[in-house]
């Protein structure tokens, strides 16, 4: 009964997903239709229309498996091993860059996200 609602609630989150690619082909935008069914998601969950218990369990087993998902393009990568070689340093220059931007942004938004939350705390 336990896999019957995962499998339910992933088909909920599927057919969301569905919506946004349908609504980016209709609309023919340049974003993609993923990143719309997350924002539509996004907008039934906190508005309540779609309670998170309703796909709680579907979208925690769902991204129990994300790294399985994402094994077919790791391995793709071996077939630009030339490439790799002749754009290796730039490449990791990159990535080391843009993680570490990542991670001061991160780091700056959730120190004033945890001032903010302090000052109502202090304040109320």
């Amino acid at each position: 009964m336990k896999w019957m609602v995962m499998a339910l609630q992933a088909g909920v989150l599927y057919v969301i997903s569905l919506v946004g690619n349908q609504i980016a082909d209709w609309l023919n935008l340049s974003i993609p239709g993923s990143l719309i069914g997350m924002i539509l998601l996004f907008i039934l969950l906190t508005t309540g229309i779609l309670p998170s218990k309703w796909v709680e369990m579907g979208a925690l087993k769902l991204v129990a498996f994300m790294p399985l998902f994402l094994i077919p393009a790791t391995t793709g990568v071996i077939d630009y091993g030339a490439f790799f070689l002749q754009e290796g340093i730039g490449l990791v220059v990159v990535i080391i860059g843009s993680t570490l931007m990542t991670l001061a942004v991160s780091a700056f938004v959730s120190d004033r996200l945890a001032r903010k939350e302090e000052q109502q705390w202090d304040g109320s």
